[in-house]
């Protein structure tokens, strides 16, 4: 059995920076009791636990439920302990050791950060290091940053107010070394109220690694005027399921494996399976900047890494848009302004018509989609277009905004960004006007018991069934997962 650091007011460690956190060891636990003011210090952990004692950091919650706050504005590293890392100002969690080190050294393994609140690290904030000097966070940061980590599981937390939320990273360059993350698990957490104002790059998850799972998370928009994504991923292997998602200039964006050559190169690389998620798309305005208007996107946008050429499995999800009706009068920027390029850079949207994009795949990708509610809501709703750009598409057993959604079944068609893409619905998908929510006003998207999406959905596809993925819970009212019953059939996510 490993050791238990007890932190916090009264208690035998008074700090954070008092845990020895360098001599962790397989089976230790810090428990991080809440108190009313934050914990304003960094905690980094490089350690390895195994299957059986995991090292975890655990927060104990006050009388009300709260999580124990760890703030990075004012925040201090543990006195003396020189962990080596190079990039101590992107983070206020850590788990991993960063450097030039290009073997295993550094890595960390079976490690759970679970029951946190972790804020505020964003540029305009300060932290005193190691050695006593003081720094600003870096633009491009994170609440939980993981470096080389393997078996990893981030549960239960709640960040916000950060760059990033969360990031995982895999690495190939000299500075940083040779390093790939494997076996993530990020469940039941909360990010919102992430991303820097004006820019693109910064987003509430992002994440790469070869085996990662996002299950039971809520995704918040981001902060007011971040143009970054809900959900962003580079990974191999990606599952996303049961989440609520929703803001972002996309809400998920699943990109090519650029940070390590081991990502496009693994089996699972090019598929991935999106199941059971309920994601909205807020009238943010007009459109402001390449992408703003898509909600799913699968594929590549750097033309040096070998792209994802295969299936986004996408079924069981409720999408819901609140776009809305209206032609655009100027151009938008492209996303090259949002990213050091010249500012004049345009995307050609004047007198355009505004629309949702329910897929984005830029190199002909392929869409596998059963059994989704893909519905337009407001008083004057933009159209809808299953897919844009050169992807194709499968649709059976889905519920469509039959005035809003605007497809050419089995035949290709030639529109705007797309170079030719085939979209083929059977005859079981279901064109209409009310899905049947109990209150869509008040977004409550769960089915009523006369909605014409109960009983009407189909088996997974072949492949789900074979990788053992299929929607076994539902969302219910607020933060509820439901097990979803023996010969569920219902369309949607609720």
């Amino acid at each position: 059995m490993g050791k238990i650091y007890e932190v916090g007011d009264g208690r035998e460690y008074p700090s954070l920076g008092s845990v020895p956190q360098e001599a962790l060891c397989a089976g230790d636990t810090i428990e991080i009791h809440w108190r009313a003011e934050p914990y304003r210090e960094k905690i980094l952990i490089a350690a390895r636990g195994t299957r059986e004692q995991p090292v975890t950091v655990r927060g104990i919650c006050g009388p009300q439920g709260q999580k124990p706050v760890i703030s990075g504005h004012g925040a201090a590293a543990r006195p003396g302990y020189d962990t080596g890392v190079t990039n101590a100002n992107k983070w206020v969690v850590k788990i991993g050791r960063s450097g030039s080190n290009k073997d295993n050294d550094y890595l960390s393994s079976y490690v759970i950060i679970e029951n946190i609140e972790v804020t505020d690290c964003l540029p305009e904030y300060t932290f005193t290091d190691w050695r006593g000097e003081t720094h600003h966070y870096d633009v491009f940061g994170a609440g939980i940053w993981v470096d080389r980590g393997e078996h990893i599981t981030l549960k239960n937390c709640i960040v916000h107010n950060c760059s990033n939320g969360l990031f995982v990273n895999s690495r190939d360059n000299e500075a940083e070394g040779f390093f790939v993350c494997r076996d993530i698990l990020v469940e039941g957490n909360e990010f919102y109220d992430n991303g820097i104002p004006g820019s693109i790059l910064e987003h509430n998850s992002y994440c790469a690694a070869i085996g990662i799972t996002y299950q039971f998370n809520r995704y918040g928009p981001l902060k007011n005027g971040a143009y970054g994504y809900g959900l962003k991923d580079r990974s191999a292997g990606t599952v996303i399921r049961y989440n609520r998602i929703e803001g972002g200039r996309r809400e998920i964006s699943l990109d090519d494996g650029e940070d390590n050559p081991m990502i496009p190169a693994h089996e699972d690389y090019n598929d991935a399976y999106v199941y059971g998620n309920l994601l909205i798309e807020n009238d943010d305005g007009p459109i402001r900047v390449w992408g703003d208007d898509e909600i799913v996107h699968f594929g590549g946008d750097n033309p040096d890494v070998p792209d994802r050429g295969g299936t986004l499995y996408f079924f069981n999800n409720t999408v819901v848009s609140y776009r809305q009706r209206r032609v655009y009068t100027e151009n938008s920027l492209d996303r090259g302004a949002y990213n050091n390029s010249p500012a004049s850079q345009q995307w050609d949207t004047k007198g355009r018509e505004e629309r949702t994009s329910l897929f984005y795949f830029p190199h002909g990708q392929h869409v596998d989609a059963r059994n989704n509610i893909f519905y337009a809501a407001g008083p004057e709703p933009a159209p809808m277009v299953p897919v844009v750009d050169t992807g194709s598409a499968y649709f059976s057993h889905n519920w469509f905004s039959g005035t809003y959604t605007r497809f050419v079944p089995n035949e290709t068609v030639d529109e705007e960004r797309g170079q030719g893409r085939e979209i083929r619905l059977d005859d079981s998908n279901i064109i209409g006007g009310d899905p049947g929510f109990c209150d869509a006003s008040q977004r409550d998207f769960r089915l009523r018991e006369d909605s014409v999406c109960r009983g009407m959905g189909c088996e997974a596809a072949p492949e789900c069934i074979r990788r053992c993925h299929k929607a076994a819970f539902r969302l219910g009212a607020d933060k509820a997962v439901l097990t979803r019953m023996p010969g569920d059939r219902n369309i949607g996510a609720l």
